[in-house]
């Protein structure tokens, strides 16, 4: 017959051994490396980027880029776009 100390002390128990393990096997915490690259990168300030003006988009997974980058893409895109469109036409009128 288990007296209802020992279920007590059991419940209690079971908490404190799983804080002395994680206290036991704990590590230590890792110290930072850098390389020469990193420092370098570091040094200089950050990103190259920084200065750059960026095209904002509401779309999460549209492509970053900048607003050089959009503008060209947008040219090539109007250029493109009508001599495509009418080859898949094959001389069919599209109704508006």
């Amino acid at each position: 017959m288990i007296s209802r100390d020992f279920k007590r002390f059991r419940l209690a128990a079971l908490p404190a051994l799983a804080i002395v393990f994680q206290l036991a096997f704990a590590e230590a915490p890792a110290h930072k490396h850098t390389d020469a690259a990193e420092q370098e990168y570091q040094a200089k300030g950050g990103s190259p980027m920084a200065d750059v003006a960026m095209r904002q988009d509401i779309n999460p997974l549209a492509p970053k880029m900048t607003e050089a980058e959009f503008e060209k893409s947008k040219r090539i895109f109007l250029n493109a776009a009508p001599a495509v469109m009418a080859s898949c036409a094959k001389g069919q009128r599209v109704s508006r």
